[in-house]
């Protein structure tokens, strides 16, 4: 039987973790690669661990540095922060993230600094960006041929092996600096070649596919790299045009031919219209997704005041944000619910407070000190220009972390823990640092096994739970009620109580109950939706409807009211608002109710109830004004004229009873349309 090599091995390990755990996925979960990918870490890490805990003899371990111990508190601190938090489970889920990322950090500094692995890393990274740039031009392909690109809402088809589009070209920008480095001085020609073909295929994708972020991740990092040059040859006054390599002239040139191909791309395969349209929306801030998250920063920047030193706990900002309400937001069609604030420097510290954000910063502040010593230490070109690519995804992520939410994908994890292990054992070789292996680390490292198995038995938790979430929501959109309410039993976890959306699921099955005419399990299951997430308004509405039905009208207009207080425009709560209060014989609060709905709505319920409150308000006058009699019966003949009184009371903000007594604005309104007076 033939032997593997040691070489193909090594090689083998660190394509895996590199290559195949960034792609897998299942279209059987909401999240398609979420989950799976953290399954595929978590077995990962045990294995490392069990590798290095048998070699621990063998290998000198860089647990000493100061990036490791800053690192480490923050993993500690954040464990905390769970304790804090309405959402558990969210937070475990959470924390998880953040302990990998230690973890896979301190285990691969192990191997970096004992096995020389950057050959094999930038080669992984080389052939992952071939993989996603091959992939993410058939998805443009198909686009293509469906006609003219639609900028940016046709982009957001294009994304490879995973859920979206931005998540896409993040991972296309990481891998993208390690194909320079293979074009420029890869030893071997089939590496040259993949190199160089995903470098253009990747920089054009890159460009076309109009993620802002990505723009200026790329602005930043070839500035960076123009600046480090310029530093470095700043004081060399023999240096020419001529002593620049043939492979750098190539590439600056095709550099130049991506930029005119992708212009003429934009010019002849889009619509010009909408690429008008986006390049005055990416200065707008007052339009599209920009104004967006600008309201959402400034809602968590509000959530940020509230507890400022150690912030409201892991996982929580996705309920938190909600009781900031949604005026002003996409989230005002109140079906859309945010699961992040697209700034991962926010996020943290709402979260976790001004001490985590302290923590998480240092972090990086330390290995940009590092990397920058190392550049400027650097004495050969070749390592040059290496460390100057591991800048380059340092200032990614930054700018990425700023715009979007990088931090929660295992593939990023993976991409920062490679960067930072690599940055450390390099500064720490150049400032002469010598390693003694700590008392009791083989205790440490089985400790970390314990964590790793346990958090792989939560994550295995929520994978399944996602899946039975999935066919809910297929038999919920189906009407199969009973089905629905199967599914949710399954799904329903201590590590997955609410969706990725922040729904609790037990709002899922007392809808399903509702459907059912089970009102008793109904209202059992909003109350517990409600201690889960109070701030969801599907969940208030719920709740209040059934307290209705109960014949508890006060907790009823409670809830409604707190529904309302989050989304004023939320028309269904409104509506029955409006139906409690008119069934308590209170007709001025019901009209009230119903004054607050956009006369242009398209509920169906609208005008019915607009007529009959109206009706009933008019008639309760008429009892006490009997001369008003041949008004009310000629309105009762033709309740569309009902809305004309409606709408001259909102346009002249006029009370109904005035309007309602007086005879010749009566007639007026009767016999011209409301517009018109």
């Amino acid at each position: 039987m033939k032997v593997i090599s040691k070489k193909r091995l090594q090689i083998l390990w660190i394509g895996i973790l590199i290559i195949l755990i960034p792609i897998i996925f299942s279209n059987s979960t909401l999240d398609p690669d979420l989950y799976l990918r953290f399954i595929g870490l978590s077995i990962y890490l045990i294995i490392l661990t069990i590798f290095i805990i048998r070699n621990i003899k063998k290998h000198k371990i860089p647990f000493s540095s100061g990036i490791i111990l800053v690192y480490f508190l923050f993993v500690i601190y954040t464990f905390f922060c769970i304790f804090t938090t309405r959402n558990i489970a969210d937070g475990i889920f959470e924390w998880i993230k953040i302990l990998y990322g230690f973890i896979l950090f301190s285990l691969l500094s192990v191997l970096i600094k004992n096995i020389k692995l950057e050959l094999d890393i930038v080669r992984s990274f080389t052939l992952l960006c071939f993989i996603l740039s091959i992939s993410g031009t058939i998805d443009f392909i198909k686009i293509i041929q469906q006609g003219k690109l639609v900028i940016p809402l046709s982009t957001y088809q294009v994304t490879s092996f995973y859920g979206h589009r931005n998540l896409f070209c993040q991972m296309l920008f990481f891998s993208f600096p390690f194909t320079l480095i293979s074009s420029l001085y890869s030893k071997e020609r089939f590496w040259k070649i993949i190199g160089f073909s995903s470098f253009v295929i990747a920089l054009f994708l890159l460009i076309i596919l109009s993620n802002r972020a990505t723009w200026i991740a790329l602005l930043a990092g070839f500035l960076s790299l123009s600046f480090f040059y310029l530093l470095r040859y700043s004081g060399n006054l023999h240096f020419k045009i001529k002593n620049i390599s043939t492979g750098k002239k190539t590439l600056f040139l095709f550099t130049f031919l991506v930029l005119i191909f992708t212009f003429i791309a934009y010019r002849s395969c889009t619509n010009i219209n909408s690429l008008q349209t986006h390049a005055k929306d990416i200065v707008d801030f007052n339009k599209g997704s920009t104004k967006d998250r600008i309201e959402l920063w400034t809602r968590t920047i509000q959530m940020i005041k509230e507890k400022p030193l150690f912030g409201h706990g892991l996982g929580s900002w996705k309920i938190e944000i909600l009781k900031f309400g949604n005026k002003g937001l996409v989230s005002e069609d109140n079906n859309t619910f945010y699961q992040r604030p697209h700034n991962d420097f926010l996020w943290i510290m709402s979260e976790c407070g001004l001490i985590g954000i302290i923590l998480f910063f240092a972090i990086w502040v330390i290995a940009i000190f590092y990397i920058i010593k190392i550049i400027i230490k650097c004495k050969s070109d070749e390592e040059f220009f290496f460390y100057n690519m591991l800048f380059f995804v340092i200032l990614g992520y930054l700018i990425f972390s700023f715009f979007s939410f990088p931090g929660e994908r295992a593939e990023t994890i993976i991409v920062t823990s490679i960067i930072l292990g690599l940055v450390m054992n390099k500064y720490n070789e150049i400032i002469g640092k010598k390693y003694n292996n700590p008392k009791h680390l083989k205790l440490f490292l089985y400790f970390i096994l314990i964590l790793v198995s346990a958090s792989l038995y939560v994550i295995h938790s929520r994978f399944f739970s996602d899946i039975h979430m999935k066919k809910a929501l297929i038999a919920k959109e189906n009407k199969n009620h009973t089905v629905a309410i199967k599914e949710i039993n399954k799904a329903n976890s201590i590590f997955y109580p609410t969706d990725p959306f922040s729904t609790p699921l037990f709002w899922y099955r007392g809808s399903a109950y509702f459907n059912l005419n089970n009102m008793d399990m109904a209202l059992k299951d909003f109350e517990e939706a409600y201690k889960i997430n109070p701030y969801h308004i599907h969940v208030l509405n719920n709740l209040a409807s059934s307290y209705e039905l109960k014949g508890e009208h006060d907790n009823a207009i409670r809830f409604y009211k707190e529904a309302l207080a989050i989304a004023p425009n939320f028309e269904e709560a409104w509506l029955n608002l409006c139906a409690v209060y008119f069934n308590l014989g209170q007709t001025d609060s019901a009209y009230q109710a119903l004054a607050n709905i956009d006369t242009q709505t398209k509920n169906q319920k609208y005008n019915k109830f607009l007529t009959v409150v109206m009706k009933s308000e008019f008639g309760n006058i008429v009892k006490t004004n009997p001369a008003l009699q041949k008004w009310y019966d000629l309105y009762n003949k033709e309740p569309g004229k009902y809305f004309e009184v409606h709408q001259y009371s909102l346009d002249h903000k006029a009370k109904i009873f005035s309007i309602f007594t007086d005879t010749l604005l009566l007639k007026s309104i009767f016999t011209f349309k409301s517009d018109t007076l």
